[in-house]
């Protein structure tokens, strides 16, 4: 019976050392944003309410999956501002435009993690890239009218320079050594677009054009497209309306190429590298040289967008609808013939789309 006993008690022993040695292996919990998550794919970019919270940016990934502000899920609930105006990719860092906030925040492209901000900007539009590690940040003012281009160094995000330019400096475009500027006259009106030296840090030349720029593109032709809205006082007792435009720029020549004629409220120039886009309040109009231009191209008609992108990757174009300005907006994608693709919901006040390179 001893002997029985003692034959149990070590083959338990065994037992339970073998138990021991083959615990079961569990896998580490899922990171629930991993490292470059947002690397590939689309960032929509969402005002927020006017006044009050925050802008956001969702991002839909290469399989159509549509993660919802982003940068609150990556830095533990963080908010970018009131109202986000706009975002550019630089390198591997994004910089956002937080108009309302008087700030540009900087995060990593791939992850959205903060890098850091460059602070007290008043009115902040737009960011370009103007090379040597330099940004082109675009400012109304304080008061609206009182436009600055503001130069930033792209890695510690100080300050290097400001340019004093007319009120409402909006989208630019870096041409070679030259930055040009849209300049919508903010709260006032303007007509001017500026040719900008990025060497000298000056303005070299003043374009005049119909009333409020407010967008550019250049695609396979080469030259520059710029797109006027025309002009609205909005007072009933002394009305006053101006027609938009649709102008070419030469950049060999520096001389205007092509002018067209638009009704008011021309908005959104946008392209995916070969074709165009823009938006009147009749519809979205296509085109790709100034023939079609003339042609006025009329591809997706009865909409009104308040934001448009082209993804230069396939040529899909993103119309944003911004519904009551104060509850979720809408994406919808269409194919370049003008056939709705996808619908998505998105944040608050969306107004463009940012393709990852």
């Amino acid at each position: 019976m001893k002997l029985l006993q003692s034959t149990l008690l070590a083959f338990l022993l065994l037992l339970c050392i073998s138990c021991e040695d083959e615990m079961p292996i569990v896998d580490p919990p899922v990171d629930p944003t991993p490292m470059d998550a947002y690397e590939s794919g689309v960032f929509i970019i969402n005002e927020g309410p006017f006044g009050s919270g925050t802008g956001t940016v969702d991002f839909i990934d290469d399989e159509g999956v549509l993660t919802s502000d982003i940068y609150g899920v990556v830095n533990d609930g963080s908010a970018i501002g009131n109202i986000l105006q706009s975002m550019t990719i630089v390198g591997d860092r994004a910089f956002l435009a937080a108009n309302n906030a008087a700030k540009v925040e900087v995060v990593n492209a791939s992850t959205f993690e903060y890098i850091g901000t460059i602070p007290n900007i008043s009115q902040p539009r737009y960011i370009t890239d103007a090379g040597n590690d330099q940004v082109y940040i675009s400012a109304w003012g304080s008061d609206g009218v009182s436009g600055e281009i503001i130069i930033a160094d792209a890695i510690s995000l100080d300050i290097i320079d400001r340019i004093a330019v007319g009120g409402g400096p909006e989208e630019m475009m870096l041409v070679g050594e030259y930055m040009y500027v849209v300049n919508s006259g903010g709260f006032g009106n303007s007509n001017e677009v500026y040719k900008i030296n990025t060497t000298s840090q000056s303005i070299e030349r003043t374009f005049e054009f119909a009333d409020k720029p407010n967008s550019l593109v250049s695609y396979d032709d080469g030259d520059i497209w710029i797109l006027c809205g025309g002009f609205n006082n909005f007072n009933p007792d002394d009305p006053m309306i101006t027609p938009g435009e649709l102008v070419q720029i030469g950049v060999e020549s520096d001389l205007i190429e092509y002018r067209l004629d638009l009704p008011y409220g021309a908005k959104k120039l946008v392209t995916d590298g070969t074709t165009a886009y823009y938006s009147t309040f009749d519809g979205v109009f296509s085109f790709f040289n100034r023939e079609t231009a003339q042609q006025k191209n009329l591809l997706i008609p009865n909409i009104n967008p308040y934001g448009m992108d082209a993804n230069p990757k396939n040529g899909d174009l993103y119309v944003l609808d911004a519904k009551d300005f104060a509850s979720a907006g809408e994406l919808t994608i269409y194919d370049s013939a003008g056939v709705i693709k996808n619908t998505y919901t998105t944040g608050i006040v969306p107004n463009g789309a940012v393709f990852t390179p």
